[in-house]
């Protein structure tokens, strides 16, 4: 029996997206795209789903000099992956997203 790859086969870009997303003006709003690439990128069930793994801690620890860098994995309905990869500087409400 033949297995199937959840991988996409043949992907024609590096990567899908690029994004800088913002936090939340204040403490319990959502976080906002606040730039990508390729502009033209509208699939907005990803996009939403950035905007929603982009801080998953949040914004309280302050004090941390430690740079945050997470992964994600995004399944569509297909069970195909898309892979995402975030990156938080201290002592900055953005955070850089790549899928």
């Amino acid at each position: 029996m033949a297995s199937s790859s959840r991988l996409r086969k043949n992907p024609a870009t590096l990567f899908d997206v690029f994004c800088e997303v913002g936090a939340g003006e204040s403490a319990g709003t959502d976080p906002i795209i606040l730039q990508k690439y390729p502009e033209d990128f509208t699939s907005e069930p990803v996009l939403k789903s950035v905007r929603q793994f982009s801080f998953p801690c949040g914004l309280e620890d302050e004090q941390s000099e430690a740079v945050q860098l997470f992964s994600f994995v995004l399944t569509d309905q297909d069970s195909t992956y898309t892979f995402g990869f975030c990156r938080h500087t201290p002592k900055s409400n953005t955070c850089i997203c790549i899928l």
